[in-house]
């Protein structure tokens, strides 16, 4: 961690080694040697030496491709804590894993064979049916913005969306906290009338935006949630079953084991 230090420009200003450290949740680590640090503890350091060499910006390109899923979990709540702690510094994240820039980004720019296929706000790019064949329809999915209203103690959360109330698994988000859902395309489901009977309670009231249709069988469907943005994916024929069409008011249900709690973000 010193040696950021050493190489910070003279008379920069900048968080001292103890912030860093417990921003970054080092300060338990910091008597052990190199080698018996994990991975995800080796990338956190590096990303405090930098920290403390007193950038103007940081470049972070694939930050976490080399780490396996258990470790880029450990890891992604510091990189969240990075973006809006005391550091306060702009951040190029470079990635090709949605779930990570569902997560941290706040500007997205998507590139396709070296030119800018589109760019904007995370929740409006994501929110967009055109991306789907960039991002592929696996990973295609909008951002959705929730503020964690109670733990239940079966281990259910609920959670209030402009659109209403959701209950979701997984959230250790304290009450208060505004967190991100990376919301799948495929994983939301539409109905013209508002569905009974179902094992699912995330029903919200929807607007459709747009629609895309391709030369395969899908449509992606842009989704106005009373502000915020939805996309689901379905078929060409469930489009003109429901006769969906743009200003075309429905309900869309939101399976809550659907979101992994890897895909709930600050």
């Amino acid at each position: 961690l010193r040696f950021g230090l050493r190489h910070a420009p003279a008379g920069s200003t900048g968080p001292s080694l103890d912030e860093v450290a417990d921003l970054l949740g080092l300060t338990d680590l910091l008597k052990r040697r190199p080698t018996d640090l994990s991975g995800g503890e080796k990338q956190r350091v590096a990303l405090g030496r930098a920290l403390l060499s007193r950038p103007k910006m940081l470049l972070m390109d694939e930050p976490l491709a080399a780490l396996d899923g258990p470790r880029k979990d450990n890891i992604l709540p510091y990189l969240e804590r990075l973006k809006s702690g005391a550091a306060g510094l702009p951040i190029l994240y470079v990635s090709h894993a949605l779930d990570e820039i569902a997560r941290l980004a706040d500007q997205l720019v998507i590139l396709s064979k070296g030119k800018i296929a589109a760019s904007g706000s995370i929740f409006d790019v994501l929110a967009d049916p055109t991306i789907v064949p960039l991002v592929g329809v696996r990973q295609a999915g909008a951002v959705l913005q929730a503020t964690v209203m109670e733990h239940g103690n079966d281990g259910i959360s609920t959670l209030k969306t402009n659109a209403g109330i959701i209950e979701l698994p997984g959230v250790a988000a304290p009450v208060g906290t505004l967190v991100r859902l990376h919301v799948l395309a495929q994983d939301v489901i539409l109905s013209r009338t508002r569905p009974t009977g179902l094992s699912s309670v995330n029903i919200l009231p929807v607007t459709v935006k747009s629609i895309r249709t391709g030369d395969g069988p899908g449509a992606a469907i842009s989704l106005d949630a009373v502000g915020d943005q939805l996309l689901a994916r379905v078929t060409a024929r469930a489009v003109q079953d429901l006769d969906l069409s743009e200003g075309v008011s429905c309900f869309a249900v939101i399976k809550a084991t659907s979101i992994a709690a890897t895909s709930i973000g600050r």
